[in-house]
């Protein structure tokens, strides 16, 4: 068969098999199953809380307030498109999760641990020799007590962190590695978000930053949300607090 016979015959076929999939992809309604999640390996699982999810296609809203069971939504009746799916995460700020929607989709799932790095400053961003910052933080509930603080200063170039607790009553300290103040100055930008939350839990976090003994930061954590310091903790110090 001749060269250019067998070129066309391709080309038709192609677009055939295009369209054939176009159609059969454009065929609905479609239903969008998915999960509201918390990543973090020491807390993973479905997110239990009240949290704003709604779904938009381009400007408009599609559903608001989609309910959630124990973090699991179904949304049914879709037609195929893309879809922006907005929820609020664990420090009440809005994330925003892209859907090509062209067949059912099972299993979406969107971690409400995410952050958004809001910018700014941070203590330890503007530490210098010999200034000391010290973390003090303090924990009670209905069935625990807990009194701890991290203590930061800078040594020449090496900044070493020192960190107590009235559980294990014996102090820790290292060197902080470049990966370690990258998680210490994630944890600072948390905790500032973290203060517009509302509260509601019987335990109750309390957190206060001290720069050369004076307070620059007080934060009241009642929302049992996040466990910031005990993430902190275990990836610094390898502890629990």
């Amino acid at each position: 068969m001749h060269p250019q016979v067998m070129k066309a015959i391709g080309a038709n076929f192609l677009l055939l098999l295009i369209c054939g999939c176009s159609l059969s992809f454009s065929r609905g309604p479609f239903t969008i199953k998915g999960r509201l999640i918390i990543c973090e390996p020491y807390h993973k699982g479905n997110d239990f809380a009240n949290r704003r999810l709604s779904l938009l296609k381009g400007k408009d809203t599609v559903v608001k307030n989609i309910k959630t069971r124990t973090g699991e939504f179904v949304v049914p009746g879709l037609e195929a498109g893309q879809y922006t799916l907005v929820f609020t995460n664990t420090f009440n700020q809005h994330l925003e999760k892209i859907l090509l929607v062209l067949t059912d989709l099972e299993d979406v799932t969107c971690c409400t641990d995410s952050f958004v790095d809001p910018g700014g400053q941070t203590f330890i961003g503007k530490i210098s020799a010999p200034d000391r910052i010290k973390l003090f933080f303090e924990s009670t509930g209905c069935f625990h007590s807990v009194k701890s603080f991290i203590e930061i200063q800078k040594r020449d170039s090496t900044i070493i962190a020192s960190f107590y607790s009235s559980g294990e009553k014996k102090m820790v300290t290292k060197v902080l590695t470049k990966s370690d103040r990258e998680a210490v100055i994630l944890f600072e930008k948390q905790l500032r978000q973290i203060k517009n939350l509302e509260g509601g839990c019987t335990t109750v976090d309390y957190y206060n930053y001290t720069a050369n003994g004076k307070s620059m930061l007080q934060v009241k954590d009642s929302s049992c949300k996040w466990n910031g310091y005990f993430l902190l903790t275990r990836k610094l110090f390898g502890i629990k607090v």
